[in-house]
């Protein structure tokens, strides 16, 4: 069966292009392999990795700007200044599990 292509033709890694559907898989398939699956680096030692402290999620809270458009959340600054106790704690466990 012919692969069927709207556009550029799909190379394998030696750079010809495919015949056929399974040549066509197997070419994405090596193209994700090799982009995706690469050493680990080594972890860099000026970010933090520890979870912050309550008192830190808290001032966090409180440093967002009010009246910025809302992000995918739909959680607005305003909302979790309202109530910054309880969100501050259920913040710090996530981040603390995290």
């Amino acid at each position: 069966m012919q692969a069927q292509h709207s556009g550029s033709p799909i190379n394998d890694s030696l750079g010809v292009p495919c015949k056929s559907d399974e040549d066509t898989m197997r070419g994405w398939s090596e193209h994700y392999e090799a982009a995706l699956n690469h050493p680990r680096s080594p972890p860099d030692a000026s970010i933090p990795v520890d979870a912050p402290s309550p008192d830190e999620v808290e001032c966090t809270i409180w440093r967002l700007r009010n009246g910025r458009a809302v992000e995918a959340d739909d959680i607005l600054p305003e909302l979790l200044k309202c109530a910054i106790d309880p969100v501050s704690r259920v913040l710090h466990g996530l981040f603390c599990t995290v």
